[in-house]
């Protein structure tokens, strides 16, 4: 753990038979008595699961530079699991995709790194970047694709939808005035600068995060945010098709949509939605949000998100960014089909009478404030 130029180059293999024969060759220099069946005994008795059972002792500071958090638990006495990412990107959709690619790696079934939330904290000052922008979205609206449009381009680190933001953002054992503090250190952490090239920090945040948008903003006051949003018919249709995790009864409280726990799973999501409209229009009544409509995508990153962000790209990344536009966000090693009629021809009729009951009155208010403008300065 000391020898950060050994970790990068213990990281490259992905076959395990190339991993051991280079660590046995690395050990043998270092004249450290480890042989093949060492590495073979650790990398067959351990699962590649985000974050196994055990890692041995507590790290008493943040792993180097190509280390980023990978889960958050147990509950109670929560730590955090470390996984090295090598020399690559985060240009998944998601942070979960680049996580399991860097926890496929043989490296990261050998070696673990764990540390306590106080160490994730402490460590947290140290040439940390703070995000340029946040992007928050109301779910199947496009957010995806402002996200793998930015990640196109090489000085921009994006980390889309990372679980160990979510994880502490939702964790009931951190003190009310510390949580801005530890969500700091965690941003902090995921989007630290492991690449050459990398300048800037956008986050794009889970659709449930609108609701805690305050701790956000305590967390990184004065940061700009955008909040992405679509034509509500068009999302619950999309969210019937598969449901989004935060639209599943049970995986939040009920309580955080003030959802009766008797409605139908169909109306259960169309209260999430409305909620989530609802905490965008307080959230933006507060200062420092731009709305930005799915219709105005992709044109709108370039438009209306990088200047609200204060970035001004330049022709070559305006025109990676188009390529990336091109590409369906989700699986872009498929070309982009816009699939918005398509949507609204297949919304029953009760999902019609949902949309119209729940959501056209927040949906509306939206597009009141979007057209009016921002707001004058409020509290960033």
């Amino acid at each position: 753990m000391s020898d950060e130029a050994l970790q990068a180059e213990l990281t490259r293999p992905v076959d395990p038979n190339a991993f051991v024969e280079l660590a046995v060759a690395r050990a043998r220099e270092r004249r450290v008595d480890l042989g093949p069946d060492d590495f073979w005994r650790r990398l067959q008795g351990r699962e590649t699961s985000l974050h196994g059972p055990e890692a041995g002792e507590l790290a008493a500071d943040w792993p180097p530079a190509g280390w980023l958090p990978s889960a958050v638990g147990p509950p109670g006495s929560p730590h955090v699991d470390w996984a090295h990412f090598a020399d690559e990107p985060l240009a998944e959709p998601f942070f979960g995709d680049s996580l399991r690619k860097a926890t496929a790696r043989p490296f990261n079934r050998v070696f673990r790194v764990r540390t306590s939330l106080a160490t994730l904290v402490d460590g947290a000052g140290r040439g940390a970047r703070r995000p340029t922008g946040l992007i928050f979205h109301f779910s199947r609206c496009g957010s995806t694709l402002a996200a793998q449009m930015l990640a196109a381009v090489p000085a921009y680190t994006v980390v889309s939808e990372a679980a160990p933001i979510d994880d502490v953002t939702r964790l009931d054992c951190i003190d009310p005035q510390d949580r801005a503090g530890v969500l700091a250190a965690m941003v902090a952490a995921v989007g630290r600068p492991r690449l050459a090239a990398e300048r800037r920090l956008f986050v794009k945040l889970d659709a449930w995060h609108i609701l805690a948008e305050a701790a956000f903003r305590r967390a990184f006051e004065g940061a700009p945010w955008v909040f992405i949003y679509r034509d509500p018919l068009e999302v619950l249709v999309s969210q019937m098709r598969r449901r989004g995790a935060h639209t599943v009864r049970g995986v939040l409280p009920d309580a955080m949509y003030g959802v009766d726990a008797e409605v139908p799973d169909d109306e259960y999501c169309a209260i999430v939605l409305r909620r989530t409209c609802e905490a965008a229009v307080s959230a933006f009544a507060r200062g420092g949000g731009r709305l930005v409509n799915y219709a105005d995508l992709p044109a709108a990153l370039e438009t209306q998100i990088l200047p609200h962000f204060g970035e001004a790209p330049s022709a070559a990344d305006r025109a990676l960014m188009a390529r990336a536009a091109g590409r369906d966000a989700k699986t872009p090693w498929q070309d982009f089909d816009a699939d918005t009629d398509a949507k609204r021809r297949e919304a029953s009729p009760r999902l019609q009478r949902l949309a119209l009951q729940h959501l056209a009155e927040p949906y509306l208010a939206l597009e009141a404030l979007r057209l009016a403008g921002a707001p004058p300065a409020g509290v960033r």
